[in-house]
């Protein structure tokens, strides 16, 4: 029940922010404040450093040994801390805003740098995240729907999101190092080389998928107008909604696969995923124009076309998603991997550089170029599955 409402959640939080900060404030203002967002999230993704892929693969794999599994749990916690702190002097200069509300942004930084969903991943407590989930996405929902935000409004927002950063931080820290009796360990540089050296070839890999898909929205506010970038951040709330449910599917395959090699499991999850996204297809298109104008205070007709386009590519998600590490890591072959996430970024910033050229950066194309790197992405993944007989 918990995970179901977890996955529910995932969908809403970004639909209540959409309505209320449009309903309350208007589009500029919701352009306003996704920009900002999307340059934190570009922040928060550079802060990874691969170690969302590494360390539950070694705990997993230590998963019978408390002390080396606290050893690890210590080296991402420090290097973790190490690079919020870098990058927080970074953003600082980067954000236009007051000292107050740079503050709040920077700490929100370092809190959710930290977090430790990665951890529990690794100790496969998948209904203590989705639990922890629901606690934190209500606390937020709630905050946002009876703040006040005619005055202060983007100061007051990310307010609410430091908050329900630091709620997570708690929930997660207390349940790490009292329930599960998890300690802080002494670790060796070796090992920690060793740690952050693997991680950095995830993290060199999906970079720049990351980069994009997170900061896109901060780096159009350069070429559209901020109610454009409104649009478009709010399609790419939907998208990333829908990604949010297929990567948190992806994250038990990750580790279920790691310990069993069970790929009818993998062809069997895939299907039964691509079906489910087929059968609510006609309800978005029939009734997805009607609940955009229901939340919505402006033109939906652009944000509805965009909404269905993004929608039928969630398919290369889901097998980006599935058969990706999930797959490779199992089969001992990460670089694949590597090579198919790095390929597929470089194919958006070729098609977005091309636009960039010829002046053709619009709210459609910068959608495009997301779509053929997802689809290139899908392809080479099929590829290599099946030259390495994992298909049919």
């Amino acid at each position: 029940m918990a995970s179901i409402s977890s996955v529910t959640l995932h969908i809403l939080t970004p639909l209540v922010l959409v309505y209320i900060l449009n309903k309350k404030e208007g589009v500029i203002f919701y352009g306003e404040y996704a920009i900002v967002f999307s340059l934190l999230a570009v922040f928060i993704t550079i802060s990874d450093l691969g170690l969302s892929m590494e360390i539950p693969k070694r705990l997993i794999k230590n998963n019978s040994n408390n002390s080396k599994m606290s050893e690890i749990i210590s080296i991402y916690i420090f290097i973790k801390i190490i690079s919020a702190l870098f990058l927080s002097l970074i953003l600082y200069f980067l954000i236009p805003y007051e000292f107050s509300l740079k503050m709040i942004i920077i700490f929100s930084l370092i809190l959710k740098a930290i977090d430790l969903e990665t951890i529990f991943i690794g100790l496969e407590q998948y209904g203590f995240i989705a639990l922890a989930n629901l606690i934190i996405k209500l606390t937020y929902i709630a905050l946002v729907v009876f703040l006040d935000l005619s005055e202060s409004g983007i100061y007051k927002i990310f307010l609410a999101h430091l908050l329900v950063t630091l709620l997570g931080a708690i929930i997660y820290y207390r349940e790490l190092f009292l329930k599960n009796e998890f300690n802080f360990n002494r670790f060796s540089f070796t090992y920690t080389r060793n740690i952050l050296a693997a991680s950095l070839e995830f993290y060199f890999a999906r970079f720049f998928s990351n980069l994009y898909m997170q900061g896109s929205t901060y780096a159009i506010s350069y070429l559209l107008t901020v109610d454009a970038i409104a649009v478009y951040s709010i399609a790419m709330n939907f998208y990333k909604a829908g990604i949010s449910i297929i990567g948190g599917v992806g994250r038990v395959l990750y580790t279920y696969l790691i310990k069993t090699m069970d790929f009818d499991v993998l062809k069997s999850t895939t299907l039964t995923s691509i079906i489910i996204q087929a059968c609510f297809f006609p309800i978005v298109f029939i009734f997805g124009g009607h609940f955009l104008d229901l939340l919505l205070e402006f033109d939906v007709s652009l944000l509805f076309k965009l909404s269905i386009f993004l929608y039928c590519s969630l398919s290369f998600s889901i097998i980006n998603s599935y058969w990706g590490y999930p797959l490779f890591t199992a089969i001992k072959c990460d670089r694949i991997g590597h090579f198919c996430n790095i390929t597929s970024a470089i194919s958006y910033f070729i098609v977005f550089i091309l636009l960039l050229i010829f002046r053709e950066i619009t709210i459609i194309n910068a959608v495009i170029c997301i779509v053929i790197a997802d689809f290139i992405g899908a392809v080479l993944k099929l590829t290599f599955a099946l030259n390495k007989k994992i298909l049919p």
